[in-house]
C-alpha cells in the first residue's frame, strides 16, 4: 500500500466562510485550478429551519477577477429541503471534473426559510505536479505513516 498522504496529492482551500442563519445566496472565493483536473466542493450545513432549501452550484471564468463568471453546465446539486432537522449537520458535495476554465467558485443558495452554512472547502486534485503546495487556507498538516 502506498504511504502517500492525501495532503501531498490534494490542495485544500477554504472556498466559503461560515454564514449565520439566513435565506440569501452566498458567493464563494475564486479557486485557481491551474495544473489540476478536478475540484470538489464540500459544503458543511448547520441548523436548518423547516422548509428551508439549500442548493450549491459552480461557476467558472478565465479571469481571476471573476468579472465574467458563468454557471458550469450540470454543476448543480439537488436541492436539499429541511424539515427542521433533516439537513442539520449534513454535507453536500459537488465534484467538478475537468473544468473548462481555470477559475472556479461555488454559489450556495439558501431560500424559503433560514439555514446556517458552516463552511465550504474546496479540494483541488488530480494535479499534474505532486506534491502540491498548500495555500494559506491550511493551518497545519501532520502525516503519520
Amino acid at each position: 500500500m502506498d504511504n502517500t498522504e492525501l495532503s501531498s496529492c490534494v490542495r485544500f482551500e477554504r472556498a466559503l466562510a461560515g454564514a449565520a442563519a439566513g435565506s440569501t445566496a452566498l458567493t464563494g472565493l475564486t479557486i485557481d485550478t491551474q495544473g489540476a483536473e478536478r475540484v470538489c466542493f464540500v459544503l458543511v450545513l448547520g441548523d436548518g429551519t423547516s422548509t428551508g432549501t439549500v442548493v450549491m452550484k459552480a461557476q467558472s471564468d478565465t479571469d481571476s477577477a471573476a468579472g465574467t463568471m458563468v454557471d458550469i453546465a450540470g454543476a448543480t446539486t439537488a436541492t436539499a429541503t429541511s424539515d427542521g432537522t433533516s439537513t442539520d449537520n449534513k454535507l453536500m458535495i459537488l465534484d467538478i471534473i475537468k473544468p473548462t476554465k481555470r477559475y472556479v467558485r461555488v454559489i450556495v443558495t439558501r431560500a424559503v426559510a433560514n439555514h446556517v452554512v458552516e463552511s465550504v472547502v474546496a479540494a483541488v486534485y488530480c494535479n499534474r505536479d505532486e506534491p502540491v503546495t498548500q495555500t494559506n487556507s491550511l493551518s497545519t498538516v501532520a502525516a503519520i505513516c
